[in-house]
C-alpha cells in the first residue's frame, strides 16, 4: 500500500586514508529483518517495519555505514503474509521489495554522498557532469 516512515538508526563514516584513482568502490543493501509494528490511529491497518544496512566499502581507504528502518503501511492480512514470507524464506515479494530498495538507496545515497564530501571521500557513484568539445576556429 504505502511506505509511511523513514529514519536512520546509525550513520558512520571513515576515511583511512589517500583514495587513489583506481581503487574501486563497493556498495551493498540488505534487508536484516522484517519486523511487525502496530498503530494507534488506524486500527483497521497494520505496520511492517524494514531493517536496513546500506554500507560503502572505499577499498581500504574508508567505509560508510548506514542503517535504518522503512515503515510500510497495509491491511492486517498482507502484513501476516509480508511477515510469514520473511519468517519462512527470508523473502519479501519482488513488488514490495522493489519500492522498499528504491526507497532506501534514494535516500542513503543522497546521506553518503554529503557525509563523503565531509570527511573528504569521492562520491559513490558517477555525478553527471557538463563536459566541452573542443572549439574549432572557422576555416576561411
Amino acid at each position: 500500500m504505502a511506505i509511511v516512515g523513514f529514519n536512520f538508526t546509525k550513520l558512520n563514516i571513515e576515511n583511512k586514508g589517500q583514495f587513489k584513482a583506481n581503487e574501486k568502490i563497493s556498495s551493498d543493501l540488505k534487508i536484516d529483518d522484517v519486523v511487525p509494528e502496530k498503530t494507534s490511529v488506524n486500527e483497521s491497518k497494520d505496520l511492517v517495519k524494514f531493517v536496513f544496512e546500506f554500507i560503502i566499502d572505499y577499498a581500504g581507504s574508508g567505509n560508510a555505514l548506514l542503517a535504518g528502518e522503512v515503515v510500510y503501511l497495509d491491511e492486517p492480512e498482507k502484513i501476516k503474509e509480508i511477515l510469514k514470507n520473511w519468517a519462512d524464506q527470508h523473502a519479501v515479494k519482488a513488488e514490495l521489495l522493489q519500492q522498499i530498495l528504491n526507497t532506501v538507496l534514494f535516500k542513503c545515497n543522497i546521506k553518503a554522498l554529503t557525509m563523503s564530501q565531509d570527511v573528504g571521500l569521492p562520491p559513490h557513484f558517477k555525478l553527471p557532469r557538463v563536459e566541452s568539445e573542443p572549439i574549432n576556429p572557422p576555416t576561411q
